[in-house]
């Protein structure tokens, strides 16, 4: 007799009846680590003369080319230094079948703009084209001359007119006004390559080089570097039959082949950087260096997608740690970062100038917890769930150029493209069943990455801080806790009632028996809900200057110290874990909460609300490091700022002065001051107005919204005061010396006349001029003259409680010698 095992048969019948929504994956060794084909969606192959190619069709609604031309400044001679970059450049200028009118015509036919649609970049060791077409009918002659552009530059068939040379030298040059050399960033990434030959060969290159580079000495270079059998193309978008048999007809020829040459491996420096200057901010920073992963197996996959929630974990073991300490705080960011050919996890303690030592302990100690003890059941089951919920990308949600700059980077790396969608669901399947030892095992090697500390601040000893480093790596750690999240309170309150009820069209307005409007505009296209709980009157509405400079801290006082019934990195782990998003609002016009959330989670948002309002925890710690924070940034005001200030006094008057925030102003404030604001704005809710908007339905949430915002009470709110009449800007020069040596900066300002009404044309009139004068403005001073690098040009309106006025602000950035012909020059393109 035959025997059957039931739950065997009922889930071949299941299968049978739903499908199997997962792919299955074969995870055995030999197939985590075997080496993976291409897609079968890249189509590859190499003409005669050596370019190779790949296209991926897709249905996106534009097509991206990416020449990629194996030359940088790594290349370059002593003397060439800089000129990899310079003819990049000139490849806008013009080439062999087009001359500078003919790109811009070329551009303007398209409806392409230089930056978002069509970009070159200069790197150490590949220098890179990108032109992005929309696929409209008919536009097969626009993608088909883009084309042909960029094969004359794969060819090296540049045209290096002297007019156009001598404004691009210029330009260039100019780029280095747009590179802060003395910030933290720079001197870490030249701190970073010390080591290295590499040093002297970043992009920007010599100034002297670039600006006596010849016709002759560019047309050497290319003919050294540029040639199809050192280039790549890459096309992503619409590749129908004809348009690839354009590509390889221009793109083909009889050039004989070169070998391409090796480079040797990027030799890098991890030793701890120290950067001290006068007016440097106070933080610690850490880089875990991941190295260069190759991208060629399902075990690598599944080890990029890891790194990210290996952050998460990371993230919350810091802020759990920050929260028992009673005599430190610290702000605190893990993201993913990326230096030059490495990847590497970024964690940054934003602290006062006593903090260092706290900061190395925190981090080295939670590292060494992680690796030693690995994780608790909550947080593998956190991990675990998250993978189980993972929703998995469609193709559709990846634009041609983020496609492209994926293949290319899989390439330069000697590794293997695979669609997005077929990662994600790879590194779903292992990591949402992955046990926890195998789990901790991939930890393991993660921690096991060189960390490269980097300091900043006023006044640092290396030596000392180098003897922290060491000691903390040596300290024995616990084993972490298990930590429950409370629960939270909900008010023993009678709810409030509807008293008064409006439609239009979309848009619902509750009046609460409590004072509170609350607008709904619910919308199916979104997954999430915004609640915006805000009321009239912010920084601009309050009495004195005493309370204006305890609020200009107050609402990263409230954010940070957290609620009498959850401690901070308590909560910081509540939100992150239903996605959530808090923040108090308190700007010149109005003040309140904003929160974000899920559709799902709009109860626990309410309650959230609720608590916000009515149980925030002034902490003492907080308040001090703060204001301490605030103060050390006074202290710092740069020159730029200070010219700032001047231009506001001018065209603000008492306004701008009461907005000016002084050392000696934030010396004053009391913490008793800041918990009086809080009392004041937010703990009352007399006119306030509750604008909820996303994926929901009025009748699903009319409980929450009487329980929790009709729970909050009434109260004797804050008075704003009267603002002062307003008048109109003065037309007084301001000149300030700055501390940026060769470096001049400029900003005029129009403003219009008095009107308290402007129709929808008058200001669409208003936008139209002043793109119109950012355009007029660049094309003769950056593109004719070549005196400046970029020219923006802000267009804003005053806020609403005052007559209503335009202004327009025009600034831009050059070099010192030509300060006064770019003055001369404003005036005549904007009054003639």
């Amino acid at each position: 007799m035959l025997k059957f095992n039931t739950s065997v048969i009922l889930s071949i019948f299941l299968v049978l009846l739903f499908g199997c929504n997962q792919k299955q994956f074969d995870f055995s060794p030999e197939e985590l680590t075997k080496r993976l084909e291409h897609d079968l969606d890249l189509k590859s192959g190499m003409l005669p003369n050596g370019l190779r190619y790949y296209f991926v069709e897709t249905t996106n609604t534009h097509t991206t080319l990416q020449l990629n031309v194996n030359v940088g400044s790594a290349d370059e001679d002593e003397d060439e230094r800089g000129l990899a970059h310079l003819v990049e450049h000139m490849a806008f200028q013009g080439t062999e079948q087009f001359s500078f009118e003919a790109l811009q015509t070329l551009y303007r036919d398209v409806g392409m703009s230089l930056g978002p649609d069509i970009n070159a970049t200069t790197s150490l060791y590949k220098t890179q084209y990108v032109a992005t077409v929309p696929n409209n009918e008919g536009n097969d002659e626009h993608f088909y001359r883009l084309a042909d552009w960029m094969a004359d530059i794969s060819k090296g068939k540049f045209r290096f007119d002297e007019r156009q040379l001598a404004t691009e030298k210029t330009v260039v040059n100019n780029e280095r006004l747009t590179k802060d050399k003395e910030s933290y960033a720079y001197q870490s990434t030249l701190a970073f390559l010390k080591q290295s030959d590499l040093l002297n060969r970043l992009p920007i290159g010599d100034k002297a080089t670039v600006a006596n580079a010849t016709e002759q000495q560019l047309a050497s270079f290319v003919s050294k570097h540029y040639h199809p059998s050192s280039n790549s193309l890459v096309i992503v978008g619409n590749i129908s039959k004809e348009r690839l048999a354009h590509i390889k007809s221009v793109f083909g020829g009889n050039e004989k082949p070169r070998k391409i040459v090796e480079r040797q491996p990027l030799v890098s420096s991890f030793d701890t950087f120290i950067y001290q200057a006068k007016d440097a901010s106070s933080f610690s920073h850490a880089l875990i260096i991941h190295g260069n992963p190759q991208i060629r197996s399902r075990q690598s996959i599944i080890e990029y997608y890891m790194a990210e929630s290996f952050r998460d974990i990371l993230f919350e073991r810091l802020k759990q740690s920050n929260d028992l300490h009673e005599n430190f705080t610290f702000d605190i960011e893990v993201t993913p970062y990326f230096l030059f050919d490495f990847k590497a996890t970024s964690i940054v303690f934003d602290h006062d100038s006593k903090s260092y030592p706290a900061a190395i302990q925190t981090l080295t100690q939670e590292l060494t917890r992680l690796r030693v003890h690995g994780l608790t059941e909550a947080e593998y089951k956190t991990f675990v769930d998250k993978w189980q919920d993972y929703e998995v990308s469609t193709k559709n949600e990846y634009t041609s150029f983020s496609t492209a700059n994926k293949i290319n980077a899989r390439l330069d790396n000697g590794g293997v493209y695979r669609d997005v969608k077929w990662e994600q669901e790879l590194a779903k399947a292992y990591l949402s069943d992955i046990g926890k030892i195998a789990l901790e095992k991939h930890l393991t090697d993660l921690l096991s990455k060189p960390v490269r500390w980097g300091f900043s601040g006023t006044k640092l000893d290396s030596q000392a801080i180098n003897n922290q480093i060491a000691v903390a790596s040596r300290i024995q750690v616990a084993p972490p806790t298990e930590q429950s999240l409370p629960l939270v309170p909900v008010p023993d309150l009678k709810p409030a009632q509807i008293i008064k009820e409006s439609k239009r069209d979309k848009i619902i307005e509750w009046h609460l028996s409590n004072g509170v409007k609350v607008i709904l505009e619910p919308r199916d296209y979104s997954d999430r809900i915004s609640y915006l709980m805000v009321k009239d009157g912010g920084l601009n509405g309050l009495q004195t200057i005493e309370d204006y400079d305890a609020a200009s801290i107050a609402p990263s006082v409230f954010a940070m110290s957290g609620q009498n019934w959850i401690k901070p990195a308590q909560m910081e782990a509540l939100l992150r874990t239903h996605k959530m998003s808090l923040n108090p609002v308190l700007n010149d016009i109005y003040h309140g909460i904003e929160i974000q959330s899920e559709a799902k989670d709009s109860t626990l948002a309410f309650s959230i609300l609720y608590n916000a309002m009515q149980n925030a925890v002034i902490n003492e710690k907080v308040f001090k490091h703060v204001k301490n924070t605030r103060l050390e940034d006074l202290k710092l005001t740069s020159a730029s700022e200070t010219f700032h200030a001047q231009l506001n006094l001018s065209r603000s008057g008492e306004e701008a002065t009461r907005a000016k925030m002084t050392p000696e102003r934030m010396q004053k404030v009391s913490l008793k001051n800041v918990k009086r604001i809080y009392n004041q704005l937010f703990q009352q809710v007399d006119g306030y107005t509750l604008v909820i908007v996303g994926k929901f339905t009025p009748e699903a949430i009319r409980d929450d919204v009487l329980t929790f915002v009709g729970g909050l009470p009434q109260g004797e709110s804050y008075t704003n005061r009267e603002r002062p009449p307003y008048s109109l800007p003065s037309s007084k020069k301001i000149e300030a010396n700055g501390n940026e040596k060769g470096k001049s900066h400029f900003h005029f300002g129009y403003q219009s006349p008095v009107t308290r009404k402007a129709s929808i044309k008058e200001r669409i009139a208003f936008l139209i001029v002043a793109n119109t004068l950012q355009q007029r403005l660049f094309d003769v001073l950056r593109e004719e003259k070549g005196w400046v690098y970029n020219v923006s040009v802000r267009r804003s309106y005053n806020n609403a409680s005052q007559p209503l006025t335009y202004l327009m602000q025009m600034s831009w950035s050059t070099p010192s010698f030509k300060a006064k012909q770019s003055m001369r020059s404003q005036n005549n393109l904007i009054c003639c």
